[in-house]
């Protein structure tokens, strides 16, 4: 058997383009993971300044790590005490660097030539909307510094040391805006953590607003009954009660999350093409007649080929694995995974209900694994009996183009949630397993009922896993009977 497996090998690798398009996958990968790690913009996108505190201008990554230093310093069993230590470390650095100085550079740019006129107008007289046009007009743009309250409009004042405290505010906290409520004793503790963190320190249902919220906004097209609501508040808490008290740096982990769903879209268009020749070649010109003299030897060439199939699909995926792994590790390297995501992280995902990166990283392995799965068993499945390789690619191809537009097609909300989340092309997207507002613009990834809750990713898993023995189980018993000359 193993000298059959490694023939059917050969001949799988000896198809036209395959080498090829697993050579383009890999450099793909490869560049995949450059961009994640050192072409990210995530915080230039929402307008932060780049800057340390001896003003060199950094990249994402860069100031990732920096963070990343700082949250792991902290590293260890989440309490009251370290939230406090570190909103009071922060304290003490912004008392290195006071608000004692006007930027007039700064404000300048912010505000335009007459920036003291306007401060001073403010002062005395407040600010109209006509003083703010006049500002758009000269500076081309609303102004960045702008707080606007019912009727009051106020400019707000930079100084020189703003954007060292602000590198500090984003460096602790994740909010580099924070400073300014430290600065004016507003009570700060909560903005360092979620909601869930909060849960944590104080395990109270009422402590912990998203549970109303989560459970009446969890579907898009119909509203949750009292029942189900209580149901999954229930399951919400239960998976809360579940997660560990400790408190690191996620950051390495959301720059390796990332990559890894973006890595495996190429995988499932090799396994696609690969083998959906794997049965066809040998029917199509009748070769088969040649190669199977008898049927123990049809059984055994049969099996041989659905386990290459299988091996070649998984391996693709681990290819991808080892990819992402090597590169993240020598970027930036983690810590560990058993921990709580928060959105103090990264602008990465957080989940409707709230997990650790494990459970993320174990389904960022399984959910693209069975996706595999599933494509070679429908790509080996239709070569099996369909007799030529074009034949076999058309109705895969579709599959694939529905998978990715299908949110645009016309089909009940329910039934549009389950295939949406069984194709194969949308299980290597695991991040929408875990996501209310998924980018498969649908639906929830549970199930909710009065009596229990079931996340989708336990059903597809299942499905495929079921699909795949049946499909295994056909091909097993078909090869046993007699060959039929085509």
């Amino acid at each position: 058997m193993i000298r059959l497996i490694k023939s059917e090998f050969q001949k799988l690798l000896k198809g036209k383009f395959i080498r090829l398009f697993i050579l383009i996958s890999i450099l793909v990968s490869i560049g995949i993971c450059y961009k994640v790690y050192y072409g990210s913009d995530n915080y230039k996108n929402v307008g932060y300044n780049l800057t340390n505190l001896e003003g060199k201008q950094l990249s994402d990554l860069e100031f990732c790590k920096a963070k990343d230093a700082v949250m792991h310093s902290y590293s260890g069993e989440w309490s009251q005490a370290k939230q406090k230590q570190i909103i009071q470390d922060l304290k003490n650095e912004l008392k290195k660097y006071p608000r004692d100085q006007i930027d007039e550079k700064a404000m300048t740019k912010a505000y335009g030539k007459n920036w003291k006129y306007y401060l001073e107008k403010q002062k005395k007289t407040g600010l109209s909307q006509k003083d703010i046009q006049e500002i758009t007009n000269e500076i081309g743009q609303s102004p960045e510094y702008l707080t606007q309250e019912d009727d009051t409009i106020e400019l707000e004042t930079i100084y020189t040391n703003d954007s060292k405290r602000e590198y500090l505010s984003e460096l602790y906290t994740h909010n580099k805006h924070i400073h300014q409520s430290i600065d004016n004793n507003i009570d700060t503790s909560h903005l360092i953590s979620s909601e869930w963190n909060t849960y944590l320190l104080n395990p109270q249902l009422k402590n912990v607003w998203e549970v109303d919220y989560l459970a009446s906004t969890l579907t898009q097209n119909e509203k949750l009954t009292k029942e189900e609501t209580t149901s999954f508040q229930k399951y919400l808490m239960s998976e809360v009660e579940s997660l560990p008290h400790q408190f690191e740096s996620g950051l390495p982990n959301q720059f390796m999350l990332q990559a890894l769903s973006m890595v495996y879209i190429l995988p499932i268009f090799v396994i696609m093409i690969a083998l959906a020749n794997i049965f066809a070649i040998e029917r199509e010109y009748q070769m088969d007649q040649i190669i199977y003299p008898t049927q123990s030897n049809r059984h055994r060439i049969t099996i041989a080929k659905l386990i290459t199939g299988y091996l070649f699909s998984i391996g693709l995926i681990i290819l991808q694995l080892i990819i992402v792994y090597l590169f993240g590790s020598l970027a930036f390297p983690i810590h560990g995974w058993n921990f709580l995501v928060t959105s103090i992280d990264f602008f990465s995902v957080i989940p409707i209900i709230p997990t650790t990166y494990l459970t993320l990283l174990i389904y960022a392995i399984v959910l693209p694994l069975f996706g595999a799965i599933a494509m070679a068993t429908l790509s080996m499945g239709l070569s099996y009996v369909l007799k030529k390789k074009f034949i076999v690619i058309i109705p895969l191809f579709i599959l694939v183009i529905v998978g990715m537009f299908f949110q645009m097609i016309y089909i009940p909300s329910f039934m549009k949630t389950f295939f949406e989340f069984c194709l194969p092309i949308n299980m290597i997207q695991f991040y929408n397993y875990f996501l209310e507002n998924n980018i498969l613009g649908i639906g929830s990834p549970y199930i909710i009922s009065e009596a229990f809750v079931i996340p989708m990713r336990w059903i597809v898993i299942g499905l495929w896993g079921f699909i795949t023995i049946l499909v295994i189980s056909i091909i097993y018993k078909q090869s046993y009977k007699q060959y039929i000359r085509y």
